[in-house]
């Protein structure tokens, strides 16, 4: 009975010993936490998903972007068509690629203008597609006109078709249009992606433009080059802030970012 009675007041002893204010221990659980984020790594940052849309929350930016673009490529081509600078590449290229390289501009305008106003989900798709893919086309086949093999003592007629294949699927690969043209056909976002690959695109183009400038080219031509560049920027900033694939620029009563 004495030896049971002795321990008791013990583990009263203990409990009051361990026993601390609730203030201190808030203020101890505030330090850990504060030294448990201090030590975690900094995390690293979010790579770009690829399969999502953007968001579309900036119509003021896209219709700057459109309108920009469809200027700047106003002016271009009536740079690249009339007056002197115009007649000098019809009779250097040649007629046939004055007109295929007329005809994809025109189509290029009629993709600014589908992205610009709404139509019917169904529609407005197949019509992308038809306009990119023809844009496309006709760009290529003007391209090809200026590349077509000659007689050549030094280099063979094989190798000038190599290169020129070569070419072409460079060209295709670094197209903004045709990663656009298959996210159309396959229902999928893709904009995010063209903009990656138009923007390796619009880096050639910026330093065959500075390439030019070093060696004194100040003339029409360079001027039609940096008009290009500015062209191709406006449309890569519109395909980064708009899902063009899913609804136009004046499009309403859509949540922003989400698919038709």
């Amino acid at each position: 009975m004495d030896d049971n009675n002795n321990q008791a007041p013990a583990q009263d002893d203990d409990d009051l010993l361990n026993w601390m204010p609730p203030e201190l221990l808030e203020r101890a659980r505030r330090y850990e936490e504060r030294d448990a984020n201090t030590k975690q790594p900094k995390s690293k940052k979010k790579r770009v998903d690829y399969t999502v849309p953007p968001k579309g929350k900036r119509r003021g930016l896209s219709l700057g972007a459109l309108a920009g673009g469809a200027l700047v490529m106003a002016v271009s081509t009536a740079l690249s068509s009339m007056g002197k600078y115009g007649a000098r590449n019809a009779a250097e290229k040649g007629r046939l690629w004055l007109a295929l390289w007329l005809t994809g501009q025109a189509f290029t305008l009629c993709v600014y203008l589908l992205f610009l106003l709404p139509l019917p989900k169904k529609p407005r798709r197949a019509a992308l597609m038809l306009t990119l893919g023809a844009g496309l086309a006709f760009s290529l086949a003007a391209s090809m006109t200026n590349m077509l093999p000659v007689e050549s003592e030094s280099v063979s007629l094989a190798f000038q078709l190599i290169t020129i294949l070569f070419a072409l699927l460079l060209a295709l690969a670094f197209s903004p249009n045709l990663w656009l043209m298959l996210g159309a056909l396959r229902r999928k976002t893709t904009e995010k992606f063209s903009v990656l690959m138009g923007g390796v695109n619009l880096a050639i183009s910026l330093l065959g433009l500075i390439s030019a400038l070093a060696r004194g080219n100040a003339g029409v031509g360079t001027l039609v080059t940096a008009l290009n560049l500015v062209q191709g920027l406006c449309f890569l900033c519109l395909l980064a802030c708009w899902p063009v694939l899913d609804r136009a620029v004046l499009s309403k009563g859509e949540l922003d970012g989400q698919p038709e």
